[in-house]
């Protein structure tokens, strides 16, 4: 998550298919994590509610979240949006790499 966010990204579950038990990692962090952002992400126009209609930037498949929130019965008021799936996450700090780094074990392969 480190790197991701660094780099200008982050981390976000599988669009299509994501586990109960990798839900309950993406809860915790949405959920638990307080050294961790999560951005919500929008859905790709399919007929539900959109977060930003005015943004396509941050559009995206839903499917997963839209499969949990039918599944747990959410509140209709926040459907497939209150899914911990429909999220961005990313972090402001490094200190796991600049550990690694310090400790020279940190290798970063040069991009193309």
């Amino acid at each position: 998550m480190e790197w991701a966010s660094r780099n200008g990204g982050g981390l976000t579950s599988d669009r299509g298919s994501v586990s109960k038990d990798a839900f309950r990692v993406w809860e915790y962090y949405l959920e638990k994590r307080q050294d961790v952002e999560s951005v919500p992400l929008d859905i790709r126009n399919r007929g539900y509610e959109k977060i930003t209609p005015d943004d396509e930037s941050d559009d995206c498949e839903q499917a997963i979240s839209v499969k949990y929130a039918r599944d747990t019965n959410s509140d209709p008021k926040w459907g497939w949006s209150a899914q911990p799936t429909a999220y961005l996450y990313r972090v402001s700090g490094t200190p796991t790499m600049d550990a690694l780094e310090a400790s020279g074990q940190l290798l970063e392969l040069e991009q193309e």
